[in-house]
This record gives structure tokens, C-alpha cells and sequence, in this order.
């Protein structure tokens, strides 16, 4: 568990991912270009697997997630769905950085959850260091069934908020 404080930070910044979510959805709703390649990097660099929410969610969705984070953010209700989504996001960032740092190879799997850890913002354990440096593809399954083991809820139950079904 992550420190009241922490989490609720934690839970301002998703309510700001679903935010520019629904700033990006507006604006090609007004008929404006598609979005800035850099501007979807980034999101997806803060929050990998954004993406494949703002293609799937519809709008309505995206703007209650935000109101209800926005809310918790502020002292309101934690739901379980939001902790499920920051675990995921936070372990995905994790699983992306340890795959893009091959030169860690070399270290200990313990010092390595402790930069993963220090790079995403929650604890990482040596399982995940040495899952990640044993597939050469599949982070994603990866980050859903970690987080699911985070949490004691089901796999299916996190790709449900974190992959919704188009």
C-alpha cells in the first residue's frame, strides 16, 4: 500500500489523463486535425495503455472516470477500479523501462526492482524484473497479471477498466 497522500496524488494525475482524454475527444469532435503525434507520446509515456482507452472508451466514460478520480483526488471515495488502473499503469511503466534498459541486464534482479520501483512510483519485485527479462514480448499481460495479484481481483476484472471492450 502506497501512503493516503500519495495515492491521492496518484489519483489527480489519472483524473488529469482522462481530462486531456477528453480535451483530445472534443477537439476531433469539432472537426479539428488529429492529434499531435507528440501529444499522444506523451500520454502514452505517462500512461502506457492510455491509448488504447481513448480509442475505446466512449466520451461519456471518459469524463465520468475523470469527475469520480477528480473527486477521490480530493478526499471522496476510493473505488477498487482506481487502484486497479494506477497498479496497472504503474506496472506497465515499469515493465516498459526494464525492457528498454538491456545495459541493467548485468545487475542483480533486487537492484534492479529497486530503479523499476524509483521510475514508476510502487514496488516492484524481483518476480516482475526476472518475468520481464525472460519475455521477449507480452508486457501487457504481464502488468495485468501483476497488478491483478496487487490487488486480489482477477485478471479479467483490471482488463476491464484498464482494456475496455470497444
Amino acid at each position: 500500500m502506497i501512503p493516503l497522500d500519495r495515492e491521492r496524488a496518484a489519483l489527480a494525475s489519472l483524473a488529469d489523463k482522462y481530462l486531456r482524454m477528453a480535451e483530445l475527444r472534443r477537439s476531433h469532435g469539432r472537426g479539428m486535425p488529429e492529434a499531435d503525434p507528440a501529444v499522444l507520446r506523451a500520454l502514452a509515456r505517462a500512461f502506457p495503455g492510455a491509448l488504447r482507452e481513448l480509442d475505446r472508451l466512449p466520451t461519456a466514460e471518459i469524463e465520468r472516470r475523470e469527475q469520480a478520480l477528480r473527486c477521490a483526488a480530493l478526499g471522496g471515495p476510493i473505488e477498487p477500479w482506481m487502484r486497479w488502473l494506477n497498479g496497472y499503469h504503474a506496472t506497465l511503466r515499469a515493465a516498459l523501462h526494464l525492457r528498454a534498459r538491456p545495459r541493467d541486464e548485468d545487475l542483480e534482479p533486487h537492484v534492479v526492482a529497486e530503479l523499476a520501483s524509483d521510475h514508476a512510483g510502487i514496488t516492484i519485485d524481483t518476480a516482475l524484473v526476472v518475468r520481464v527479462r525472460a519475455l521477449r514480448a507480452g508486457l501487457v499481460g504481464i502488468a495485468l497479471e501483476d497488478t491483478a495479484a496487487r490487488f486480489g481481483v482477477t485478471v479479467e476484472q483490471v482488463r476491464a477498466v484498464a482494456h475496455p471492450p470497444r
